[in-house]
């Protein structure tokens, strides 16, 4: 496959994605005020740990549908598609938790 075809996708999916976190988050980030340190790190862990869970069977059932169908071989999608699930939801999970937990804490009195 071209890199060029691959680099154009990428871009195509950026304007998207940054301009629908403009509109969420406002112009302060995600800024928390008066939140306890341990309270931040336990919601912060717990979303954390659930957001990395959720995404890695995500991924890993999206990505074990598209390899299975290029390669029919089972063990091989398997393999392939594990590691694929745990690796992005390595980058995914952050960021997602950092978003859920400022939701959860910001409504928080």
């Amino acid at each position: 496959m071209d890199g060029r075809v691959l680099a154009s996708a990428r871009g195509d999916f950026r304007g998207p994605v940054c301009g629908g976190l403009l509109r969420r988050v406002p112009q302060g980030g995600l800024r928390l005020e008066a939140v306890p340190l341990r309270r931040f790190a336990l919601v912060f862990l717990r979303h954390l740990a659930l957001t990395y869970l959720a995404s890695g069977v995500a991924v890993t059932a999206l990505a074990l549908a598209i390899i299975y169908a290029i390669t029919r071989s089972a063990p091989n999608a398997l393999a392939l598609a594990v590691l694929a699930g745990l690796w992005l939801s390595l980058w995914l999970a952050p960021g997602i938790a950092s978003i859920t937990t400022w939701r959860t804490l910001r409504r928080a009195p």
